[in-house]
């Protein structure tokens, strides 16, 4: 795509425009981003998705890369501004009037400014807790464990940040938790209450009845292991928990809690892994699924174990909307640690009580398949915005 203003045909005017201005990864927010915008697409809204580098576009929707094809191979660090300026210049040259901007983390307040002077409704992503409320949070997690913040958060970052809220026409919240955070009349009323999701997997059926070793209770816990995500507590009850408990930690180890635990890391009940994008093995292989975090948005760890049929054992913020709304799993609190060491050994003890929980999860996690949640997204701008947004 040049230069040139973009100027992208659609058949009734009603259109949703995502951009997402940071790089496109194979999970996590990128991925969010790219499963909504393809179901709002299915959901009736006529939806282009805008990005700084998308290699791929399987879902067959319209999109905007800000980077040709011949720069996919140069290392993202040597191109991202140059990227980020170009793809908000192409977003603001293909808006139109009646347009709904769907703006992800990481836009300019400068883009923003425009967008409002343009006339269209603004919505904002939450993909996590505002900033003024996660990052006194999680400084005080650091404090406790005696070591310096490596949460990376700045004041310019949570200045940024307020300014967007207040610019902003309506805001998407993925989880009562980001909604909790909100405060103040002006922002709860610009509230969507809404949810992540995953992909649906018909006839994924996991018998895990039969067992090699009876005896073995495996628990595993995916996404980054940081004290956000109450790593921390978890090493720390590996300490003593039973060794036929093994804790299986899937994803990439905050160098803190590298330093900190290491001792414990090298037992032989706690299996490291590292990042993977084979994630699904690991789901089918576990026994439980736990994340006791401290703060997210709607974790989509948890649901993609959900349509694993998987009994968890997560926290208010490792649960997300889902636990919120249906109460699946066993819910602790990351801040008593004896929650968490009390659940485990309850389904330890009970391999009926894990299936009984593994099937009510499944159950569960089909109506947050990323259609039913993006059509449950499109009623919301409906809702907020009128005829400029359609609902199959």
């Amino acid at each position: 795509m040049g230069l040139a203003k973009v100027n992208i045909a659609t058949k009734n005017g009603r259109r949703v425009l995502s951009i997402f201005p940071t790089l496109f990864g194979a999970g996590g927010p990128g991925l969010a981003c790219n499963r909504i915008a393809d179901n709002l697409s299915r959901a009736g809204n006529e939806t282009i998705l805008f990005g700084n580098r998308i290699r791929s576009n399987s879902q067959g929707i319209a999109t905007v890369s800000a980077l040709p094809r011949m720069l996919n191979i140069v290392p993202y660090r040597f191109v991202n501004r140059l990227a980020a300026r170009r793809l908000e210049h192409l977003y603001l040259s293909a808006v139109q009037p009646d347009d709904v901007c769907h703006i992800w983390p990481g836009s300019s307040v400068r883009m923003i400014e425009e967008l409002k002077k343009k006339g269209v409704d603004v919505v904002l992503e939450m993909i996590n807790t505002p900033l003024s409320s996660s990052r006194p949070l999680l400084d005080s997690l650091y404090e406790g464990l005696g070591v310096p913040p490596a949460h990376g958060i700045t004041d310019a970052e949570s200045a940024k940040e307020a300014a967007i809220l207040q610019m902003v026409d309506r805001i998407f919240c993925p989880s009562k938790a980001v909604e909790a955070g909100l405060t103040g009349e002006k922002l709860r009323a610009k509230i969507l209450p809404t949810s992540y999701g995953a992909d649906h997997r018909r006839g994924l059926v996991i018998d895990r009845s039969v067992r090699r070793d009876n005896d073995r209770v495996l628990i595993v816990a995916v996404g980054t292991v940081g004290v956000r995500k109450g790593a921390h507590v978890l090493l720390e009850l590996w300490r003593k928990m039973p060794k036929n408990y093994v804790l299986r930690l899937v994803g990439k180890i905050e160098p803190t809690i590298e330093a900190l635990y290491a001792d414990v890391l090298a037992q032989l009940n706690v299996e490291a892994i590292g990042f993977t994008t084979e994630v699904g093995q690991h789901l089918i292989e576990a026994d439980i699924f736990t994340l006791p975090s401290f703060e997210e948005g709607d974790p989509l760890s948890t649901h993609e174990a959900a349509q694993f049929g998987l009994p968890m054992v997560v926290s208010p913020a490792g649960g997300g909307r889902m636990q919120s709304e249906t109460k699946c799993g066993l819910l602790i609190d990351p801040f008593v640690p004896d929650t968490l060491r009390e659940a485990f050994l309850t389904l330890g003890q009970s391999r009926d009580l894990r299936l009984d929980l593994g099937r009510k999860t499944r159950k569960v996690a089909a109506n947050f398949a990323w259609q039913k949640v993006a059509s449950r997204r499109s009623m919301l701008l409906l809702t907020a915005f009128g005829n400029r947004c359609s609902v199959a």
